[in-house]
């Protein structure tokens, strides 16, 4: 799973990728935003919850 924070006119955001794991045991590829006035977001397939880096 990856994360990338950037900055934009807003303010910070974070990015995630979710696959749900391994080879066939995952669900597809999806990719999650955290906005500016948010600290977590959960994957919608599988649950995992993903936190703002601070």
């Amino acid at each position: 799973m990856k994360t990338n924070t950037k900055e934009n006119k807003i303010g910070k955001i974070a990015k995630f990728v979710c696959s749900g794991g391994e080879g066939g045991n995952g669900h597809p590829k999806i990719y999650l935003t955290i906005g500016e006035n948010e600290l977590t977001i959960n994957c919608p397939y599988c649950g995992k919850l993903f936190k703002k880096p601070s």
